[in-house]
């Protein structure tokens, strides 16, 4: 109730522009905008606020093609990254064409093309400063490039079968890896060698994720398994073999208290880092699931497969609110920008597709 102090020219002004505030909810609902509003109103006695709070049903975001890129690479494209921040910020893809390629999120016109990586890009980070990124391969090695002009910083050689899949600590000091021989290496960048490497006690590490608060490193293995360790002590804090088939998609949402692990069985389970349980699993892809992206605000999720279709999810009701089925080929990669508004995938097709996102 209304404090007894407002008068009742004050209780009838409040309680009308309520009734207004309302109205207008209820025709937010119906359009599903989903958004969450604290409305304050000032009494006419001006005895201080009355705080309302409105949860209006959540609003499903959809994404809208924007962009298609038919003849992005010469062959399949492995891999994509749309990193770094603001102006910083960076789509690249890797192919097996053996190129990789900085695009203009403007023009979605090639900006640099990165040639040298060996039989094939099959992963690709950027630095959360826009500054550089890091490609990897089939010829185990691991390439550093400048953003701003595409040419070569320096190599890493790490030897046969340690490489596959990177992902750079949120710091960009370190390049994370996993491997054909169940380790999951760290290599510095500065020193350009290898540093570190954790045992997972399985074989073939195929995919690797780092969080964005620096605390934690992922990974998923051939078998199944999932990993998730300490960064700094490089130490397990815990495993999970929910997964029967292979795992080769992995990442953490924006705040790092989920991570998402996308398998050959056609799953993507979401475990809550703090204490290494799944907390939820999302079921709907045909085949493997082999990329995944978290929005950065939190709330949903993006996967694509080889049943050749990107999926929407919707984290808080656990279902897929929408499925695009623009592409040809298997899905190898998927990414939210980082300001939210758009989104890419690539597939087998060899072609780029841009999405705007819509609440």
């Amino acid at each position: 109730s209304l404090s007894s102090s407002v008068g009742r020219r004050g209780r009838t002004e409040v309680e009308r522009r309520l009734a207004a505030v309302g109205q207008k909810a209820e025709r937010e609902k119906r359009e599903g905008d989903g958004k969450k509003r604290e409305v304050r109103k000032k009494n006419s006695k001006g005895a201080g606020f009355v705080t309302v709070l409105l949860v209006i049903e959540q609003g499903r975001m959809r994404l809208t093609l924007k962009e298609r890129v038919e003849k992005a690479h010469d062959d399949g494209i492995w891999s994509l990254c749309w990193g770094g921040n603001g102006p910083a910020a960076v789509l690249a893809t890797g192919s097996v064409d053996e190129s990789a390629i900085f695009w203009n999120t403007e023009s979605f016109k090639p900006s640099t093309y990165l040639k040298g990586q060996q039989l094939g890009v099959i992963s690709i980070d950027i630095a959360g400063d826009g500054s550089f990124a890091v490609t990897s391969g089939l010829d185990c090695v691991i390439r550093g490039w400048d953003v701003q002009n595409g040419q070569p910083l320096w190599t890493i050689d790490s030897g046969p079968l340690e490489v596959w899949k990177v992902a750079l600590t949120a710091d960009a000091k370190m390049v994370v890896s996993g491997s054909q021989s169940g380790a999951v290496n760290l290599y510095s960048v500065d020193e350009r060698e290898k540093v570190g490497s954790i045992s997972t006690e399985d074989s073939f590490v195929m995919s690797v994720a780092t969080s964005a608060d620096g605390k934690y490193i992922a990974s998923g293995s051939k078998n199944g398994a999932v990993y998730l360790f300490d960064a700094a002590s490089q130490t397990m804090v815990a495993k999970s073999d929910a997964h029967k088939m292979p795992v080769r998609a992995l990442c953490f949402s924006a705040d790092s208290k989920l991570l998402f692990s996308g398998s050959d069985d056609g799953l993507i389970n979401v475990f809550d880092t703090a204490s290494g349980t799944i907390a939820s699993t999302l079921s709907g892809h045909k085949s493997w699931v082999l990329s995944l992206s978290a929005s950065m605000e939190g709330g949903w999720a993006m996967s694509g497969s080889s049943d050749k279709t990107v999926k929407l999810w919707d984290l808080r009701s656990k279902q897929a609110v929408q499925t695009m089925e623009e592409h040809k080929e298997q899905v190898w990669g998927v990414a939210f920008s980082p300001d939210g508004h758009s989104a890419a995938s690539v597939s087998d097709d060899c072609s780029l597709l841009v999405y705007d996102l819509d609440n």
